[in-house]
């Protein structure tokens, strides 16, 4: 399947088994280049690492929803999706970071469609 500028993209997370889809918009290239630009900033005349802090920060801008995951409430399990109050910050954030490491990886599996409701 082709990839289409500007259509919701799903990015596949395999974690204990199972996937976990995360439907992303497509960034504006402003939001792409101080993504970028950020994981690598000079401080003091030094090139510092902020990789992962900036891999966080890019995902809950552009994550619209996400499939596969489920939190306890009342000694329920309850499906975590975007109607949840605060869903994003639910989302642990190894699961984010593997995102934005995928984002960028060609090789990433990523289907589009509406998976995620």
């Amino acid at each position: 399947m082709p990839y289409v500028i500007g259509q919701p993209k799903l990015i596949a997370v395999e974690f204990a088994g199972e996937n976990i889809y995360f439907k992303l918009r497509e960034p504006t290239t402003k939001e792409t280049m101080d993504y970028l630009n950020d994981r690598m900033p000079m401080v003091a005349g030094k090139i510092t690492s902020n990789i992962t802090q900036a891999g966080l920060e890019f995902v809950d801008k552009i994550l619209e929803d996400v499939e596969g995951l489920e939190y306890v409430e009342k000694g329920k399990n309850v499906i975590l999706n975007n109607q949840v109050k605060n869903w994003k910050s639910m989302i642990p954030p190894h699961l984010k970071s593997a995102v934005a490491t995928k984002f960028h990886d060609v090789n990433a599996e990523m289907v589009q469609g509406a998976r995620p409701t």
